[in-house]
């Protein structure tokens, strides 16, 4: 059964609190999935938003996750959750770095860094997917059906 910590990164100033799951047998060489999606507990712990993050799990891999702005935490007082809230955020004028979001591949780095016992060796997921080899096939099983998403790059 994977364990999962809290933990806490520090973002511009702000300690954004993230999820980590381990499974209990490493792979010799490690990769991390950071899931960027509504709420960390709902990515790593709910079905079916956890799909992903099993599957890396059972290879013997890590998953993280943290709040996005609105979601979770990181909702503001008066504001709607989810993306109503990122709304009425860029409404008022707010970006969401002032909501306290990673907004720039530098602060997404900042992030992976610390989550990874390896920083140079970083793997996000996000608009662009990039893989090492030996996750290939597994990434190719759990977004098969999404080859056609512009948002899901299988190659190089």
């Amino acid at each position: 059964m994977p364990g999962h910590r809290e933990i806490s990164v520090d973002v511009e100033g702000e300690s954004i609190r993230c999820l980590l799951a381990e499974p209990d047998q490493l792979s010799a060489q490690p990769a991390l999935i950071l899931n960027f999606a509504l709420d960390r507990v709902t990515m790593l712990q709910q079905h079916p938003y956890d799909i992903a993050a099993r599957m890396f799990l059972d290879a013997g891999h890590r998953a993280a996750s943290f709040d996005l702005p609105c979601h979770g935490e990181r909702g503001l007082e008066g504001d709607p959750g989810g993306g109503a809230g990122f709304i009425a955020q860029w409404q008022r004028g707010q970006s969401r770095s002032q909501s306290g979001g990673p907004r720039h591949p530098r602060h997404l780095a900042m992030l992976s860094g610390e989550l990874e016992e390896r920083p140079g060796q970083r793997h996000e997921f996000g608009r662009r997917v990039q893989m090492l080899p030996r996750l290939r096939a597994l990434i190719r099983k759990s977004f098969a059906a999404n080859v056609s998403n512009p948002t899901v790059n299988l190659e190089k």
